[in-house]
């Protein structure tokens, strides 16, 4: 269960939170607000004190168009269904910021969701890095 002072905990890669994501296609229409909150992934969290830059990759219910995706089996960190990670679209905000929401089920803090294995963590990280490396990654800034 979340406690009080869990706003004041750092953010860690690896964490998942309920997030409102936006899309690198919905931000290239002009868009400013996500459509729909999400569970998402941090996969960095830099800067000193309690307000870090963060990025995150999103999960989706829907099978992505993105070879790179990363498999979630049903009932994996809670979700109800099969899922996936999406490493190359990412968003970056200063947290907390207004698109952070309350997890249904905290996990030690009231925006966790849960957190990934480190084998998830470490895959999670050579697909970004292959995405970036490829130029196949877009970074979404969202006030970071």
């Amino acid at each position: 269960m979340a406690r009080p002072s869990s706003a004041k905990l750092r953010p860690r890669p690896g964490d998942v939170i309920s997030y409102a994501f936006l899309w690198p296609d919905q931000a290239a229409e002009g868009r400013d607000e996500a459509v729909k909150d999400r569970p998402a992934v941090v996969v960095l969290a830099v800067g000193e004190g309690p307000n870090p830059t963060v990025v995150v990759a999103p999960i989706t219910s829907r099978p992505p168009n993105d070879p790179d995706a990363i498999p979630l089996g049903p009932g994996a960190l809670g979700l109800d269904r099969q899922s996936w990670i999406v490493p190359t679209a990412l968003n970056a905000f200063a947290w907390p910021g207004p698109d952070l929401r309350r997890a249904s089920k905290p996990a030690g803090a009231w925006w966790r969701i849960g957190v990934l294995s480190p084998e998830l963590r470490n895959r999670l990280a050579d697909q970004i890095a292959a995405g970036l490396k490829r130029r196949a990654a877009t970074l979404v800034s969202r006030g970071a």
